[in-house]
């Protein structure tokens, strides 16, 4: 996470996130920090391909309530 958020915004290429990302929150962390893309593979091996319903859920109801209408207005604020 600290790595991404020291190149948002210096380097011209996407930035992903790869381990430790297994709920709406540490997918909302990374995305705030910079991060284009959080990948969930071990969350999703772990509790099954129904988890992604429930993280995104989890993070549509996160920005209604503190008002982000997008992901890209979030990403690196």
């Amino acid at each position: 996470m600290r790595w991404i958020g020291i190149l948002y915004g210096k380097v011209n290429a996407s930035l992903a996130a790869t381990s430790g990302i297994h709920t709406a929150h540490d997918v909302l962390k990374l995305t705030m920090v910079g991060a284009d893309v959080t990948m969930m593979c071990s969350a999703l091996l772990m509790h099954g391909p129904a988890h992604i319903t429930k993280v995104l859920k989890d993070i549509e109801w996160w920005m209604q309530e503190h008002e982000y209408e997008s992901i890209e207005q979030m990403k690196g604020s």
